[in-house]
């Protein structure tokens, strides 16, 4: 559909701009969140913040997708040329940031349980932005299928046809998630049961939860 933008001679990736996107999104409102609970960083913690979940972020995106072709080349697979241009995996970004999140705030003496709740709702709209990324270019477009579901849409190399709307419908869902998680955290504040549950991190828990819900119904209609 639109995978790059053209600047005269100079082409921009939309995938790469929505992640981009995504990332600042999620900067801030956990910046917004972290005031709103009278807590105020100072501009050397932020930066060294984003510096560690930069790391783990890509560090786990890259790895999440290089475990699979590298189980399937010792099966006799041979990965493609360029694997590492293929695109980025969700749940290995999630798992490094989560682990470069934890070893900043052990060595930085932050609660890791409110710190992972902070973050909590804004995974699923940082997917959601980048789900629009991968629509404009292509990416984890659906299988092909005749059902009323069925939509026009390209893959990755620009061919048409009628697909399961994944990225679409992903969005969608993800979307959903943030407004479940938003829910649940405001209404048990308004409740006045305090945090309302069990132990710090249970925010965090629950996406981890609802996304892999998600994803059973994202990879039976990935391509």
């Amino acid at each position: 559909m639109y995978p790059t933008i053209l600047i005269g001679s100079f082409k921009l990736s939309t995938h790469l701009v929505l992640n981009l996107l995504a990332a600042i999104a999620v900067g801030i409102f956990a910046n917004y969140r972290a005031l709103k609970r009278g807590y105020r960083s100072t501009v050397n913690e932020v930066i060294n913040l984003v510096f560690y979940l930069a790391l783990g972020v890509l560090g786990g995106a890259y790895l999440g997708l290089f475990i699979p072709y590298a189980t399937n080349h010792l099966a006799g697979n041979p990965a493609p040329a360029q694997w590492w241009l293929s695109g980025q995996n969700w749940f290995g970004a999630v798992t490094g940031g989560s682990l470069a999140g934890l070893l900043y705030c052990k060595h930085n003496h932050r609660p890791v349980g409110w710190s992972f709740d902070l973050f909590a709702p804004l995974l699923p709209l940082a997917l959601a932005i980048v789900r629009i990324g991968c629509q404009l270019a292509g990416d984890s477009y659906g299988k092909l299928t005749s059902t009323w579901l069925a939509m026009r849409l390209p893959d990755d190399h620009g061919l048409w046809a009628d697909r399961y709307p994944t990225q679409i419908v992903d969005t969608l869902i993800n979307l959903l998630i943030l407004f479940a998680l938003l829910s649940f955290e405001r209404w048990t504040i308004q409740s006045g049961k305090g945090r309302g549950w069990p132990f710090e991190g249970f925010l965090f828990w629950l996406y981890v939860l609802l996304f892999c819900g998600q994803r059973l119904y994202f990879e039976a209609w990935r391509g």
